[in-house]
């Protein structure tokens, strides 16, 4: 018996266990992340929508203030209490009027 041919039998079969486990795992990774990139620009599109509506929101408030006047240059802000979701339970929107018009601009307060 050739016991050197079947000590290099048994490194050859290692070897491919190795590299088979290898290309497997590589797999296995890749179509977790195609399947869960689906997952995560889903939650960007609802988090960007629920952006939107903060938004609007805030636009009817600032307007129903305002009412028939022209607004003044300043600043202002929306506040959003008891957001599920949100780290603080808070939103706010800040508004910013200047000669160029009103800017809002959204804190998620960790969203």
């Amino acid at each position: 018996m050739n016991f050197n041919r079947i000590a290099g039998e048994r490194g050859t079969l290692l070897v491919q266990t190795l590299v088979m486990t290898v290309i497997l795992s590589f797999l296995a990774t890749m179509m977790l992340k195609w399947s869960f990139g689906r997952h995560t620009v889903a939650t960007k599109v609802r988090r960007s929508i629920e952006a939107r509506t903060y938004i609007n929101s805030c636009m009817a408030q600032k307007a129903a203030e305002w009412g028939t006047n022209a607004p003044t240059q300043g600043a202002s802000s929306c506040v959003f209490t008891d957001v599920p979701g949100a780290k603080d339970q808070t939103i706010t929107v800040n508004v910013t009027v200047s000669g160029n018009g009103v800017t809002y601009n959204l804190d998620y307060g960790g969203f």
